[in-house]
């Protein structure tokens, strides 16, 4: 028998904590994907930023506690220049469709 079960995660820092909570919970032949709440944009985004930021800022939590603050511009930085590498991109390919 196969039974489909869905929740939202609200305690996962990345979709593999996700993955290995539920499949501590359930057993290790529970086929587990992860996704955003919706198909919304800005779900879709924010499941994006989560996957970028998760396992970075746990890691300078514990491993840089009193630097926290600090290393958190510095993280945000590096991924605002990500986003807008990846918005120039998008945004260069749609004049090139202008273009066309």
């Amino acid at each position: 028998m196969r039974v489909k079960i869905e929740l939202n995660d609200i305690a996962s820092f990345t979709k593999e904590e996700a993955v290995d909570r539920i499949k501590t919970l359930l057993g290790k032949s529970a086929d587990v994907t992860v996704h955003p709440e919706s198909d919304e944009t800005m779900d879709v985004l924010r499941f994006a930023l989560i996957q970028l930021v998760g396992y970075n800022q746990l890691c300078i939590l514990n491993d840089s506690p009193y630097e926290y603050d600090a290393k958190i511009r510095l993280l945000k930085k590096e991924i605002l220049a990500k986003v807008e590498s990846e918005l120039d991109s998008v945004l260069l390919a749609n004049e090139c469709k202008f273009n066309e």
